[in-house]
């Protein structure tokens, strides 16, 4: 009983804290969006202190700029007008050298996407992995329940688990996917509405379709 009487609270807190958002509206920048200046891939490598990590490479989509990271072969689109950044972690005990563990923040809309590509000094798995970024997610939020995977079925390699949680702005979905290839760790964080699950789906495929397809230096047996 005093679970349940614990979550009927949350969906309260959640259902309060949703309608307050959505009746104050975004913020406003005093600035429509036609008028702000475009971001270019390099302008953000540049702000991300990302230089001799990531390059700029052409889009194929004019609304989206797009940056690739030289070691991971990892792809960040960025949208023009919501910009992003880069990471280049620190090296960690194990890893080769610096550009092994890195990551993009590339918002789009409403959601919030960050890609991740690391390359481990010691043998890990996608469930190891899988099980890590579960736990961070049940740390940082208030987890509603979990959802059935969307995602078309994949080989061992991939996992994705997929969450509501409750947040200041309401109950939204989050989704953590995971694949090895190549000795490298590729995972996408996912946060948005439920509804905008289809669209973690296409992000995730193409994001791993062309780190599959992207050269790379191969780390044998992890």
């Amino acid at each position: 009983m005093r679970i349940s009487h614990a979550l009927a609270g949350a969906a309260l807190v959640c259902t309060s804290l949703s309608s307050a958002a959505a009746q104050s509206g975004p913020p406003q920048s005093g600035q429509p969006p036609s008028a702000r200046p475009a971001v270019t891939a390099e302008a953000i490598i540049a702000a991300s202190d990302a230089d001799g990590h990531f390059y700029a490479e052409p889009s194929d989509d004019p609304a989206f700029v797009q940056a690739r990271s030289l070691r991971s072969g990892l792809r960040c689109r960025f949208d023009i007008e919501a910009g992003g950044r880069i990471t280049v972690f620190p090296s960690r005990p194990g890893a080769t050298a610096p550009g092994d563990d890195v990551g993009c923040n590339t918002p789009s809309g409403a959601n919030q996407i960050t890609l991740y590509a690391t390359r481990y000094g010691v043998p890990t798995s996608t469930s190891a992995q899988l099980e890590e970024a579960v736990v961070a997610i049940r740390e940082r939020f208030e987890v509603r329940k979990e959802l059935r995977a969307t995602t078309p079925a994949r080989p061992h390699d991939v996992g994705i688990r997929t969450f509501l949680i409750c947040r200041d702005d309401g109950v939204l979905a989050t989704r953590v996917a995971v694949a090895i290839v190549d000795g490298w760790v590729l995972k996408m964080r996912f946060t948005g509405a439920e509804a905008a699950l289809p669209t973690a789906d296409k992000l995730w495929a193409e994001a791993l379709a062309d780190f599959e397809g992207a050269g790379r230096a191969v780390r044998p047996g992890i």
